[in-house]
């Protein structure tokens, strides 16, 4: 399987009424320099770092410290959102269900790989306007998360790190688990990052998470994980716990809070054709919550740049697995969704290798059509309105920031979206006054376009950016000439 979907490595744990029954490392972590994958392998768990982030929340909510609740500017007196009245309204338990009204990962080139702290990603944020009424429907978001995070170091008078570190990855016994990419210098036993936009596998860089560590920076391993798992479905008690002596890290209440939906998510055509026995989806405190074959399932995926990966437990049947990958292959959705027909006993399953496959291609078939189409009806004989020194300038955004446009060598633009590391690229002429551009420092990001309107002046006086991808939405943002 691994090699059908030409996946460098993966590592799979299931666990089952609180043993760990199996725990494995397949294939490499670095297609350069090929070292074994094990069970103690590190790879970035992404957004399963969310679970983490609430369950710190929880323990606070049991000492009486938090409410879910409670306004957030309660924790964050500075804390805004575009609407006024949901700055005074909005609650932890919003943030934690992704229900403030905005689309899923609005704002999210706030935090990657920019020079903004946490803090600047949250005020920033509140000039986005949302696409939905407060309340009204899910919009997954790592920015609540961040601000989540925040709002739990306040209480706490410690840094979200060292909070997770002290309070839940020792106690839970997950000791080779990192809370940053800075610590991954000098650790062993580290899988890389890979991609392959154009069909041959590379590795790429880690990325720097730490703005946003509340949301998805954590790193670890399976066997780590396992605990994890073995934590969730014992509701926070440790393996020493006893009626005389109770020793967990929250309690059987707020754990039923987390895996209750606050947040209730339209079963689509798309999520029938994956699950045609599904009745329900939603989203609870940090979890996805779902039912397959007649039982609930509580899961959460994890996307890094060149690293995909997966968490999902059974409790009715007290078991669950995890499985975390190197590479941006769909492998590990195949992994999870065979191990679920196998735990759930599934009746004639699914060849899921293969329904993605064609799922893929069909994708792949719409794209290339749609390519065709830009390439038909593109005026290709067209020169730029304007002198290419008449659209250099610096263009300013005021939720994002700015974005300088250079001319180098023999007459070649370049942009540099300065607040973001990688984000540069030359600037090739498309049509009129819309250039393509390949964000250097970002590999998995296909082609896209800047396009500039011309002001009474006669020069640029306005940049949008379209690079259509399903992570990061440049859209949202509007660069106005400013020098």
């Amino acid at each position: 399987m691994r090699n059908e979907w030409n996946a460098p490595g993966l590592a799979v744990a299931i666990i089952r009424n609180d043993s760990v029954v199996f725990a494995r490392g397949f294939g490499v972590t670095d297609i350069n320099n090929p070292q074994p994958v094990d069970a103690n392998t590190l790879f970035a768990i992404a957004s399963n770092t969310k679970s983490f982030t609430v369950a710190a929340i929880a323990m606070m909510v049991d000492s009486g410290r938090m409410d879910w609740d409670d306004p957030v500017r309660k924790y964050l007196p500075w804390y805004e959102s575009y609407d006024p009245w949901v700055t005074q309204n909005i609650t932890l338990r919003d943030l934690l269900s992704h229900r403030t009204g905005h689309v899923t990962f609005s704002g999210d080139l706030l935090w990657s790989n920019t020079i903004y702290s946490r803090r600047e990603v949250v005020e920033r944020a509140r000039l986005l306007k949302p696409h939905h009424g407060f309340r009204a429907v899910f919009g997954y978001s790592n920015i609540n998360f961040i601000a989540a995070g925040l709002a739990l170091e306040s209480v706490t008078s410690s840094t979200w790190e060292d909070f997770i570190t002290r309070q839940i990855l020792k106690p839970a016994g997950m000791t080779h688990t990192l809370t940053s990419v800075s610590q991954i210098p000098g650790t062993a036993n580290v899988a890389s990052c890979h991609t392959a936009p154009e069909g041959t596998m590379m590795v790429i860089p880690w990325q720097n998470w730490d703005n946003m560590a509340p949301a998805g920076a954590l790193i670890s391993s399976v066997n780590d994980m396992a605990q994890w798992v073995r934590l969730q479905l014992r509701c926070g008690a440790l393996p020493d716990n006893t009626e005389d002596h109770p020793s967990r890290l929250w309690s059987e209440k707020v754990q039923n809070e987390m895996w209750q939906p606050n947040t209730m998510n339209p079963v689509s055509l798309s999520a029938k054709a994956n699950n045609p026995t599904t009745h329900f989806r939603g989203y609870g405190l940090g979890w996805s919550l779902y039912d397959y074959q007649g039982v609930k399932l509580v899961n959460h995926g994890g996307g890094y740049d060149g690293m995909l990966s997966t968490t999902t437990f059974i409790p009715e049947k007290n078991c669950g697995f995890v499985v975390l990958t190197n590479s941006n292959e769909p492998l590990y959705y195949v992994v999870s969704q065979t191990l679920q027909d196998l735990i759930c006993n599934t009746p004639d399953p699914r060849d899921w290798s293969n329904f993605l496959k064609v799922r893929i291609a069909k994708g792949k078939e719409a794209s290339l059509k749609e390519h065709e189409e830009a390439l038909k009806n593109r005026n290709k004989n067209t020169k730029p309105t304007l002198a290419l020194e008449d659209y250099t300038g610096t263009f300013h955004d005021d939720i994002y920031g700015d974005v300088e446009v250079t001319l180098v060598g023999k007459g070649t633009l370049r942009i540099d979206m300065k607040p973001t590391s990688g984000f540069t690229s030359n600037l090739t002429h498309w049509e009129y006054n819309t250039f393509t551009l390949r964000l250097e420092g970002y590999p998995s990001l296909p082609e896209g376009k800047a396009n500039f309107t011309i002001g009474m002046e006669g020069k640029a006086s306005e940049l949008l950016i379209d690079i259509p991808n399903p992570d990061f939405d440049f859209t949202e943002f509007r660069f106005l000439r400013v020098k």
